[in-house]
C-alpha cells in the first residue's frame, strides 16, 4: 500500500480539485510527492546538494538506530541495516527525483478513472480509496479522476511493482517504511526531534531555532486552519483595512501582467492572443473573506467532530488527524461547496491566496491581509 490511512505520503498524494470545465464538481487527483529534499539535491552535484544527500541518509541511519534501540534490538548489525535502509531509500527518491526532471509536472492534469489506471499501472487504486475516504462510495471506479504527471506515475509503478527482484522488493519496503516514519518523526519522543532538528541544520547550512512554543503555535495553525480564521472572524472589526489592502494589491498585479503582456511576453507573437490574456485579466475578480465554516462555532464544531483529541497522547492525536482528514477529502467530493475554495487551505494553509483558473477569481483570506504578515506598501 503506497498510501494508507497513517496520512504518509509514498510515489503520489492524493487530493481534490474544481473540475476543469463544471466549477460546481470536485474530483479526485493523484500527483507526484514522493521526495524527501529538493530536486536538485538528489541529481546536481554541486557543493551544496552533496554535503545535503549526504546529511539526509546520515539523518535515515540515525533514526532507524533509534528506532531498533526503542524496540531492544542490540545485535551487531543494527549499524549495517540502518546504513542500508539510507542507501535504498535514497536509491528510491533519486529514481523518483530523475522521472521529475525529465517529465516536469505541470498543472494540466488528464481525465482518467480507477479502473483505467488500476490496469494501466497494476496497482488497485480501488481498493486505496477504500482507505482513504471515510465514505469509499463517493466515488466509484468509473467516476471521472485526475491524474497529473502520467509519465512519472509510469516510471514510478515500473519500480514499486517489481517485487519479483528481491533487491528492488526491499529498497521499496525501506523506502515505504522511512516515509511512514518521517510522517511522524514530530510526533516521536525527543530524541527524535532533536535527530530532525540536526538533520535541518546540516541540511540547510546553519542551525535552525525552534522552540517547543513556535512547535506548537505552527502545528495548531496547520491542522485548524478554520479554527484560525474563526478567531479572526471574532475580532474582525479591528482589521477593517484587510479589503482595502487586498484591492491594492490586485490591483497592482493586474496592472503588472497588463505590463509584462506589452512589454515583455515575447512569446505571444499575435495581436489576439494578447488581447485575449488582456480581457481575461480585466475579467478577474478577487474574494475576500473567510470560508462560511468559520463565521460561527456550531459549523466549525460540526466540521471537526470526526477529529478524536485525547489529552497526553500526541502520536495518537496525530494519527487521528490523518483520520480526520479521510473525511476532508470525501465532504469535498461530495459537497463541493462546502467550503468553495477554501479547502485549499485545509492542505496548503501556509498559503495567504490561490488563483483557480476555472473562476478566473483570486481567493484572498482576509485574515492574512493584516499587518504586520502583509501591508499595502510591501505586500509580499
Amino acid at each position: 500500500m503506497l498510501i494508507c490511512p497513517s496520512g504518509s505520503l509514498a510515489v503520489f498524494g492524493i487530493r481534490t480539485r474544481f473540475d476543469e470545465d463544471d466549477p460546481t464538481i470536485k474530483r479526485l487527483e493523484f500527483y507526484p510527492a514522493a521526495l524527501s529534499m529538493e530536486l536538485s539535491d538528489y541529481l546536481d552535484d554541486g557543493p551544496i546538494s552533496i554535503p545535503r544527500r549526504e546529511a539526509f541518509q546520515i539523518y535515515i541511519a540515525d533514526i532507524m538506530k533509534l528506532l531498533a534501540k526503542d524496540a531492544g534490538i542490540t545485535d551487531i548489525n543494527v549499524e549495517i541495516r540502518a546504513v542500508t535502509v539510507a542507501g535504498d531509500v535514497f536509491s528510491v527518491e533519486r529514481y523518483l527525483a530523475d522521472s521529475l526532471r525529465r517529465n516536469p509536472t505541470t498543472n494540466a492534469p488528464i481525465t482518467t478513472d480507477l479502473q483505467n489506471i488500476s490496469a494501466h499501472f497494476r496497482f488497485e487504486f480501488d481498493r486505496l480509496i477504500s482507505h482513504e475516504l471515510d465514505d469509499p462510495d463517493s466515488i466509484s471506479k468509473l467516476t471521472p479522476i485526475y491524474l497529473t504527471n502520467d509519465k512519472y506515475f509510469l516510471d514510478a509503478f515500473d519500480l514499486i511493482t517489481e517485487l519479483d527482484n528481491p533487491l528492488f522488493a526491499r529498497m521499496v519496503h525501506n523506502y515505504l517504511r522511512w516515509r511512514l516514519v518521517a510522517t511522524y518523526i514530530n510526533d516521536l519522543p525527543y530524541s527524535y526531534v532533536h535527530k530532525h532538528r540536526e538533520y535541518l541544520s546540516a541540511y540547510y547550512g546553519y542551525t535552525l531555532h525552534s522552540t517547543n512554543e513556535d512547535y506548537c503555535t505552527r502545528e495548531v495553525i496547520r491542522r485548524f486552519p478554520f479554527a484560525i480564521q474563526r478567531l479572526y472572524t471574532m475580532n474582525s472589526t479591528k482589521y477593517s483595512n484587510a479589503v482595502t489592502t487586498v484591492e491594492t494589491v490586485s490591483n497592482e498585479l493586474i496592472k503588472s501582467f497588463k505590463t509584462y503582456i506589452d512589454k515583455n511576453a515575447k512569446w505571444m507573437v499575435d495581436v489576439k492572443t494578447r488581447n485575449m490574456a488582456k480581457e481575461k485579466l480585466n475579467a478577474l475578480t478577487t474574494a475576500i473573506g473567510y470560508a462560511s465554516i468559520s463565521s460561527n462555532d456550531a459549523s466549525l464544531d460540526d466540521y471537526y467532530d470526526k477529529f478524536v483529541v485525547t489529552a497526553d497522547a500526541h502520536l495518537q492525536n496525530s494519527y487521528s488527524y490523518h483520520h480526520f482528514h479521510r473525511s476532508v477529502l470525501s465532504n469535498a467530493l461530495k459537497n463541493p461547496n462546502l467550503l468553495d475554495h477554501w479547502d485549499f487551505f485545509e492542505t496548503r494553509p501556509n498559503r495567504l491566496f490561490d488563483y483557480i483558473a476555472v473562476f478566473n477569481r483570486l481567493f484572498v483570506i482576509a485574515s492574512g491581509m493584516h499587518e504586520p504578515l502583509v501591508n499595502t506598501e510591501w505586500p509580499w
